[in-house]
């Protein structure tokens, strides 16, 4: 009896897997096959971008190399590969660097875009607030944009880690807030299911960078 396709989301996690087997997953026109290595179906590889990527650097969570995921990207011919470990940015150099390093060996139609991001966690209060142990941060991707994104996301990590860490490095809707008007055009934010009560409005000092910059 044929596995039970799941959810396209974690269709796309296993794209990325070191590990192979015949299983094809096919969910609303989208196919995988783990055994051959490349999307099939309605999904050509070259036209996917994966925006939610974890790496060996989210501890008890990922696996994959960065080395791995970027020459496995760059093989599938993707134009573009994010990088989103939870709540830190440790391998972004080395992804960076990598994604530089293949890049020399292929022509501009196929270089791949490097997408610094990161797997954010925020506080349900204040990212300062430790009184509730529950409180472990609601999960939130953030992907910048350009350099002045980038550099925003790097304060708001490093103030998670110094300021908000509390089980997990938390950030909170007032850090984001904090950073508004820079962060409008140059950090994107991809909202969770969980989260949405945020972005739908129950916030009203939710910033734009939030409910759809």
């Amino acid at each position: 009896m044929p596995a039970k396709a799941p959810p396209t989301k974690h269709v796309a996690k296993h794209i990325s897997s070191p590990h192979f087997c015949p299983q094809i997953y096919s969910r609303e026109g989208f196919a995988y096959s783990r055994k051959k290595g490349y999307l099939c179906g309605d999904m050509d590889p070259r036209q996917f971008t994966h925006l939610h990527v974890h790496s060996q650097y989210s501890l008890l969570d990922g696996q994959a190399s960065i080395g791995g995921l970027v020459k496995r990207a760059a093989k599938l011919g993707m134009k573009g590969l994010a990088l989103t470990d939870h709540g830190n940015m440790f391998g972004i150099k080395e992804f960076y660097n990598t994604v530089k390093k293949v890049n020399g060996d292929l022509d501009d139609d196929h270089k791949l875009k490097p997408i610094l991001g990161c797997e954010m966690y925020v506080a349900h209060n204040s990212l300062t607030d430790r009184s509730d142990k529950r409180d472990n941060g609601e999960h939130l991707i953030v992907l910048a944009k350009n350099e002045k994104g980038y550099h925003n996301l790097v304060k708001l990590v490093s103030q998670a880690w110094t300021e908000g860490y509390y089980y997990h490095p938390r950030t909170d809707r007032d850090a984001l807030a904090a950073h508004r008007e820079s962060s409008r055009k140059s950090l994107r934010v991809s909202v969770s299911s969980t989260l949405y009560s945020i972005s739908s409005g129950s916030a009203p000092h939710c910033p734009s960078a939030i409910n759809g910059a």
